[in-house]
């Protein structure tokens, strides 16, 4: 009896050891879970570190914007023609009247500055107005004409800047305020809208002229759409716009290669020129390729003068080709083929694709062989026969002339403080955000 009581006392003994060692592996499991979820955790000590040393970077980068706002304002003050903000460390596109882009190298951190000094980290996407990428073509109700001081309504085109024989003058009226606006999507924060159709009156640029002020002047008679209650400003459309929606990047087209790839055109191609006495004009691409023009004289763009020079003996010069043209299918220069980009019954095809316009955006083409033109041709890219195309030349190297002669498509930024609703039919109503 006594021998059973001792062995059922062992028995008890060994029991609770096994269940403290249990309870013990638990306690140290959960003191080494929230030791983890303190150290790792949304709200863990290494996390905090991470955030505030984030913090620490935007706040040096939101830093060296605002110095660099502050130098342009004071070379504004000074009156120095065409100031340009620079912010050391990063890229910057834009410009005051349409906000900046900043982009910092090291971080690849963005920000949007507005010409007010306001400085915006958030890269803003169409959600946050309660949109999505299927929302591309809506109809939102926008009225560029109503409250507009008209004499802001009318822009004149010189004659001496479009190239052509006379001046071109562009005017928005009371039936302007009708006009049909469709969602493009956004841009710098702010939400992108476009006509459904295109202007009743074409702009014709011819030669030189029309192919250095082309792009200003494209974007100067869409500017007079963007001065409506809910705008911010106004431009051209342009072919980075049509690129986005369609997906197509020109150093990787649809058909997995660079447009042009092998040969002198070949997007971003950097092409050398060389003149030498009673010798046609000889090319080299940085890709190779090589060749001669059919003539001896030779007028190059120079960029940084905004003007053509003419090339003279012993001289050289450089060009890059950044011409392109494909169908919204397929990404390629075939109409026929694998769907690639956006299909051809689709709203963004009907929207972008069933008139012909210009694209705000110059090309250049370093040695074009077809129709017998065999030269460098210098253009403005536009939509034509339902893909990006480049219509006509305008201007020849050599010294010949061409023109186009197409609408213009504008697209306007709404202001970002706004609210969007959508009515019984279907259209955005735009009010003020609460």
């Amino acid at each position: 009896m006594k021998e059973n009581i001792r062995i059922e006392t062992k028995k008890q003994e060994k029991g609770i050891t096994l269940i403290a060692l249990v309870i013990t592996i638990i306690v140290l499991l959960i003191l080494a879970g929230v030791s983890i979820v303190m150290l790792t955790g949304e709200n863990g000590i290494l996390t905090q570190a991470d955030n505030a040393k984030d913090e620490t970077i935007i706040g040096e980068e939101k830093e060296q914007i605002s110095l660099g706002y502050n130098n342009y304002k004071i070379l504004k003050m000074e009156e120095m023609d065409n100031p340009i903000l620079v912010v050391e460390g990063a890229d910057v596109i834009g410009s005051e009247k349409e906000d900046w882009i900043i982009t910092f190298k090291k971080t690849k951190h963005e920000y949007l500055l507005t010409g007010e000094g306001d400085i915006e980290k958030k890269k803003i996407d169409l959600s946050e107005y309660g949109l999505e990428d299927e929302n591309i073509g809506d109809y939102i109700a926008y009225d560029c004409y109503t409250g507009v001081d008209e004499t802001k309504l009318k822009y004149e085109v010189e004659k001496t800047d479009s190239g052509a024989s006379n001046n071109q003058i562009f005017e928005i009226t009371d039936l302007d305020k009708d006009l049909k606006w469709r969602i493009l999507g956004i841009e710098k924060g702010k939400i992108l809208i476009t006509t459904e159709g295109v202007t009743d009156t074409n702009l014709y640029l011819l030669g030189q002229r029309g192919y250095i002020n082309g792009v200003e002047i494209l974007n100067n008679i869409g500017a007079l759409y963007g001065q409506g209650k809910y705008a911010k400003s106004g431009r051209s459309i342009s072919v980075e716009d049509i690129n986005t929606i369609t997906g197509y990047n020109p150093q990787k087209t649809g058909t997995g290669e660079s447009y042009g790839k092998g040969t002198i055109n070949e997007y971003g191609n950097e092409v050398t020129y060389s003149k030498s006495e009673n010798e046609n004009i000889k090319f080299r691409g940085s890709n190779g390729v090589e060749g001669k023009i059919v003539y001896n004289n030779f007028a190059y763009y120079d960029e940084q003068n905004n003007n053509f020079k003419g090339l003279k003996n012993g001289e050289t010069t450089k060009l890059k080709a950044n011409c392109y043209t494909y169908y919204p299918k397929t990404l390629t220069i075939n109409s026929e083929g694998e769907q690639k980009g956006i299909a051809i019954d689709s709203v963004k095809y009907q929207m972008l694709f069933k008139k012909t316009y210009y694209l705000a955006n110059n090309y250049i083409i370093p040695y074009s062989d077809g129709a017998g033109l065999k030269d460098c041709i210098y253009s403005i890219y536009s939509i034509v026969n339902g893909m990006v195309g480049t219509s006509n030349y305008m201007y020849m190297a050599h010294g010949y002339n061409g023109w186009n002669n197409n609408a213009i498509r504008p697209v306007v930024y709404l202001k970002s403080n706004i609210r969007l609703t959508r009515d019984e039919d279907g259209i955005w109503q735009i009010s003020d955000s609460i």
